[in-house]
């Protein structure tokens, strides 16, 4: 498998640039779901190249080259594609998510746009589809964040009160019940307050109120209210606190 990796590195771009103008004629859900798959197994291949380009014979490509071809088409997926009604659709770009975001998120110039889609992956809770999918995502997306670089605060907020309304919440429904669902949110809260956990400068010592603890022990009070009434807000794929008493 590796070795035909290397031998593909060549055309890996150009690839890129192709798929970006195919799927824009891709109408119909069961050729997108192929086309994500596929998506999935290029950028399987980049990563796999990127970690051992050294054994390729060919020219090195970087990162950066990369991440120029698949940045469209990650912005397509995000804008076309993942507000599809298709439960079907919405899946397979989850699912393809994971491998382009390994690429994507590694340079920092692109992170704070890649923060910025956390509202329309929120959006994606209670449509019917898988949640493990999306919370992996935005555990990805958090996992890439660093205190230099805090995800901002009205998204801690969100975030904080949509999973621990998965967690709290009385409804039974399957696709939020999942397992592997629930393993996985507690991992998204310790990425939470890691890249969140610093203290406000301004006299944050002998303040003990909410607004100015680490980011890591309001996302645990967060976590007790998810299964209050309004505890997610009326805001498309947002979900905003109540007040801290």
């Amino acid at each position: 498998m590796a070795a035909s990796v290397y031998r593909c590195v060549p055309f890996l771009g150009i690839t890129l640039t192709t798929m970006q103008t195919v799927m824009r004629g891709i109408d119909d859900s069961r050729r997108r779901g192929a086309f994500c798959t596929a998506l999935e197994c290029t950028c399987g291949a980049i990563s796999t190249y990127l970690r051992s380009w050294e054994r390729s014979t060919h020219p090195q490509i970087t990162l950066q080259r990369f991440s120029a071809h698949l940045l469209p088409t990650y912005r397509y997926l995000l804008s076309a594609w993942l507000p599809s009604e298709d439960t079907e659709v919405k899946l397979a770009v989850l699912k393809a998510l994971g491998p382009v975001l390994s690429i994507l998120l590694p340079r920092k110039d692109l992170q704070n746009q890649i923060v910025g889609d956390i509202p329309l992956l929120l959006a994606q809770y209670g449509k019917n589809i898988e949640a493990f999918y999306i919370t992996k995502v935005l555990g990805q997306i958090l996992q890439a964040s660093s205190s230099k670089n805090p995800t901002p605060e009205v998204y801690v907020a969100a975030i904080s009160h949509t999973l621990s309304y998965q967690v709290t919440s009385k409804a039974q429904r399957p696709y939020q019940l999942c397992r592997e669902n629930h393993t996985e949110i507690p991992h998204v809260f310790l990425q939470l307050g890691a890249s969140n956990a610093e203290p406000s400068p301004a006299g944050a010592a002998g303040k003990n109120g909410p607004e100015n603890q680490p980011g890591h022990l309001r996302n645990n009070r967060c976590l007790g209210q998810g299964d209050q009434p309004g505890a997610l807000g009326t805001a498309p794929g947002l979900c905003y606190p109540h007040p801290l008493h």
